[in-house]
């Protein structure tokens, strides 16, 4: 783990570990959360070229229209996205919040996403460590 940041008051998580930036929202979304995460991304984008997101969406709540549109304008500007974003632990509840959110980002920001959901954080890292070496060689491939 390289970075870390941490809101004591909505106990929210951001973190890099190597080239994933590991996510754990455990309140409703806000504005101030996502710049967290989004500075992790980032850093290991000016590391390395491209991230990976692992994220527990099991104790999230209401994504506000402000995190939506902030991670549209972010994703406007990034010349790299996430080559995979892997979610884990939620109900069809924060599922559904979530895809609207990356919806979003695909649609306004004209962003493919590879976004899978898993029942458990094993499978979600196992999922990320299979399609690492590809991310690898993408980002070397880049000039």
């Amino acid at each position: 783990m390289e970075t870390m940041s941490s809101d004591a008051r909505s106990s929210v998580e951001a973190y890099v570990d190597g080239t994933t930036v590991v996510f754990i929202p455990r309140s409703d979304l806000t504005e101030e959360h996502l710049k967290q995460y989004l500075t992790c991304c980032e850093q290991v984008i000016a590391k390395a070229g491209y991230y990976t997101s692992l994220i527990d969406i099991s104790q999230l709540g209401v994504i506000s229209s402000g995190v939506r549109k902030r991670a549209v304008e972010w994703a406007r500007r990034q010349p790299v996205i996430s080559s995979q974003i892997a979610l884990f632990g939620g109900n069809a509840v924060r599922k559904t919040l979530v895809m609207l959110l990356l919806r979003a980002v695909q649609i306004l920001a004209g962003k493919a996403l590879n976004v899978r959901f898993f029942g458990t954080e094993a499978e979600a890292r196992a999922w990320l460590a299979a399609d690492s070496e590809r991310a690898q060689k993408m980002s070397a491939d880049r000039p």
